[in-house]
């Protein structure tokens, strides 16, 4: 078993020893428990039980970064190394899942226009975006990102890993996290369904304000 899965269990028994009304993850995003079109309240809670581990692994770290030995420190190895490797891929995790969740909605909503003419400008339409989409969050293992240059073209992108990072030249506008503990209660193996069920519950409206800071301008 992957550190991944082992993690994505140890959410899954902490959801489970809790209850079903405790609030797990990141507060803000409680909110979203139960109230996502297509997704269980297990799902989401698990989901967000799984971000509260990286948080609090990420606390614990920076504390041994204060007092960690500096004068022993190596490429090949060291405990500085090894502590600011977990910082950099625990931050850039934490980051691209509070992306992830904040372009999740309480109910469904319509794209908008900015946005939806910019995917159909780059991909010949939105309903030959949405193909090429579903294809994307299935052949990503970990994030499936749409993102735009400063001229606001759009991109796919396929991550392999929790803590890759984008080229900073692309700002994220759509980030799906396609790692096996985003679906698995819900949608088991079958990636394509919870692709499906993502671009249902996708909030085009925060999706939109990325968008629009982009380019500079203001959302409709």
């Amino acid at each position: 078993m992957d550190l991944n899965r082992r993690q994505f269990m140890m959410a899954a028994l902490a959801v489970s020893a809790l209850g079903a009304s405790e609030a797990l993850g990141a507060k803000e995003f409680g909110r979203l428990i139960g109230r996502v079109k297509g997704f269980s309240a297990t799902q989401i809670k698990t989901h967000l039980a799984y971000l509260q581990l990286q948080e609090e692994k990420l606390a614990e770290v920076k504390g041994y970064l204060n007092e960690v030995d500096l004068s022993t420190t190596s490429p090949f190895y060291s405990d500085y190394r090894a502590l600011i490797r977990a910082y950099t891929e625990l931050t850039t995790s934490i980051y691209w899942h509070r992306l992830y969740f904040e372009g999740l909605s309480l109910g469904y909503e319509r794209p908008r226009s900015g946005l939806s003419e910019a995917i159909a400008k780059a991909f010949g339409s939105f309903d030959r975006w949405k193909i090429r989409f579903y294809s994307l969050c299935q052949a990503a293992r970990a994030w499936a990102v749409v993102a735009a240059d400063a001229t606001g073209q759009l991109y796919h992108f396929c991550l392999d890993s929790e803590s890759e990072g984008l080229c900073p030249e692309y700002q994220p506008i759509i980030v799906v996290d396609t790692a096996d503990h985003a679906y698995l209660f819900d949608f088991g193996n079958d990636r394509a369904g919870y692709a499906e069920a993502i671009i249902k519950a996708l909030a085009w409206s925060k999706l939109e304000e990325r968008f629009q800071k982009v380019k500079g301008g203001k959302s409709p």
